[in-house]
């Protein structure tokens, strides 16, 4: 039963058994005079405070025994309701825990293609004099690396609930850096920064290997 309608009724029974109570012992008294507690009277009944106090008694008793059963079952509820919690919790730790490893595989196979079109390009322009001198298709696998840069950028954005803040700013600055760069300045020489971009990209791939392995940036 409803608490908002048992606590209403046992408190009436309490008033109603009071009422009568006293207007039991009350009637007696006026019979046979007031009953003393000291002195027995054998034309005063007791029967009256008696019937009070075993009332008041059995009141309590229910009232306590009530208290307990309503203590215990909001006690089930909170449990209950913290398990449910928990699990939700729980839920959305491996969410994010698979979305964590997802992203990082994402990011990492971004990364293998432009060290990869990096080092093509990086051996064209060694030898070219000009930029047109690179192979067509060089030139061509190099400029669909937007395509791969913009995937990046995407994967980098629905990381933003599972990787630190100062390692998406990192991933992001790299990448940021290498979209400005221009194949054409290193004609004759080499890819430009081509070792500093190599290095960038085993340090951000190691990071994250890291990351999936202990889940130290893990927010």
């Amino acid at each position: 039963m409803d608490t908002k309608i048992v606590v209403p009724l046992v408190v009436l029974f309490f008033v109603l058994n009071t009422t009568i109570t006293s207007m039991m012992a009350f009637s007696q008294a006026e019979e046979h005079g007031p009953c003393s507690l000291t002195y027995f009277d054998p034309h005063c009944s007791p029967s009256g405070w008696m019937s009070f106090i075993l009332g008041d008694i059995v009141i309590a008793i229910a009232l306590g025994v009530f208290l307990h059963h309503l203590s215990s079952k909001n006690h089930k509820r909170l449990v209950r309701n913290s398990e449910r919690i928990d699990a939700i919790l729980k839920r959305s730790e491996e969410s994010k825990r698979r979305l964590l490893v997802f992203n990082s595989q994402m990011l990492k196979n971004d990364f293998s293609v432009i060290l990869m079109n990096m080092g093509l390009m990086n051996m064209a322009l060694n030898k070219a004099k000009v930029y047109e001198d690179i192979p067509l298709n060089i030139r061509e696998n190099y400029a669909s690396l937007q395509s791969v840069l913009n995937s990046t950028h995407n994967t980098i954005k629905s990381s933003l609930d599972v990787l630190d803040p100062l390692f998406i700013s990192e991933i992001q600055g790299f990448v940021t850096h290498f979209e400005g760069i221009k194949p054409a300045n290193g004609v004759g020489e080499g890819f430009p920064e081509y070792e500093k971009i190599k290095s960038d990209i085993t340090h951000i791939t190691d990071k994250l290997d890291k990351v999936v392995g202990t889940g130290e940036v893990l927010k």
